[in-house]
């Protein structure tokens, strides 16, 4: 029982990893974007 509870825990644990590093994967694109996207409109504005 305990070593089935640990090896789900690890399953989880990669599981949530990959959904961590993909959320910040695209968090990063879209800042990045955002921050061109920004930049380019104030430059046009002024």
């Amino acid at each position: 029982m305990m070593t089935t509870k640990k090896k789900t825990e690890k399953e989880e644990e990669s599981k949530n990893g990959k959904y961590l590093f993909f959320g910040v994967l695209i968090a990063v694109l879209i800042y990045f974007w955002w921050l061109v996207l920004y930049s380019h409109g104030v430059k046009a504005v002024h």
